[in-house]
């Protein structure tokens, strides 16, 4: 197993994890004091950070490709595991399909499956049976106005099928929808 190499920038720096602790339970102020410690993905060309925060608790998971210099020598090295590796994972998204010009959130937990498993051979992953499902309403609340998502973590195990595909989906994220707003990190707990 070896780290994650080359982010979006040319440095060729290794992709890291940052465990922080928010007392912020507003999900927009999260946000925004994600955006203002680890940037706010603007800078560089670069796409807002990967997070997820950890279910009832303060703690939250920000992940960097190339970080800048002064975060340089912290954070965890994000590890793309061997081909034929079985491991637990951890995703939240927002599981959503387009059509007509519109996106529809999936409903039901067979639907938020298939959106998983719709997306899990470009991801390099095949899943080993089917993950636990847990939905929540995200409320986004800025400048007066209220409004919110669902979304969806998955809890599962997973095949590593293609390591170049996984490295690709664990740097950049799974899914396209609410990425800044907790969703697409996929973590693979190697232990």
């Amino acid at each position: 197993m070896e780290p994650i190499k080359g982010g979006h920038g040319s440095g060729g720096t290794v992709v890291k994890d940052f465990m922080i602790t928010s007392l912020e339970q507003d999900e927009y102020r999260l946000h925004t004091a994600i955006a203002e410690a680890f940037g706010s993905g603007k800078d560089a060309g670069q796409k807002f950070p990967l997070y997820r925060r950890t279910p009832g608790s303060s703690v939250a998971t920000v992940r960097l490709s190339d970080p800048p210099e002064h975060l340089a020598h912290v954070g965890q090295e994000v590890i793309v595991p061997e081909v034929g590796s079985e491991l637990e994972f951890t995703l939240a998204s927002h599981a959503a399909r387009s059509g007509g010009g519109k996106r529809f959130t999936c409903k039901s937990d067979e639907e938020r499956l298939q959106w998983l498993k719709d997306r899990s051979v470009a991801c390099g992953f095949k899943l080993l049976g089917a993950p636990a499902i847990e939905t929540e309403k995200v409320k986004i609340k800025k400048a007066g106005k209220e409004w919110g998502f669902r979304r969806t973590t998955y809890y599962g195990r997973l095949k590593v099928e293609d390591k170049t595909k996984l490295a690709q989906a664990m740097a950049h994220g799974v899914g396209s929808s609410m990425r800044s707003f907790g969703c697409g990190l996929l973590t693979i707990h190697l232990s």
